[in-house]
């Protein structure tokens, strides 16, 4: 398998992994006798790891912005 195969199945994998687990809460969801509960199980299970997602994209996001202006600063410095 070359490089290029690998990187776009290392790239699939991700999306690919998300939607199953989705499928699988869903299912698990399913064996609860109360609808309420099944809705509450889909719910934790789907909407948390979302939340946690999204934190740490923003998390990485900000320290991304917060390393580039010390980098910018940095260089302003240097050329002063």
């Amino acid at each position: 398998m070359n490089r290029v195969t690998k990187k776009f199945f290392g790239k699939l994998l991700p999306p690919v992994g998300m939607i199953v687990y989705v499928f699988a809460a869903m299912h698990l969801a399913g064996y609860a006798e109360n609808p309420l509960h099944s809705i509450a199980i889909a719910g934790i299970l789907i909407i948390g790891p979302m939340i946690a997602y999204m934190l740490r994209e923003t998390w990485l996001q900000a320290k991304r912005e917060v390393d580039w202006e010390n980098e910018t600063m940095l260089n302003t410095l240097k050329d002063s």
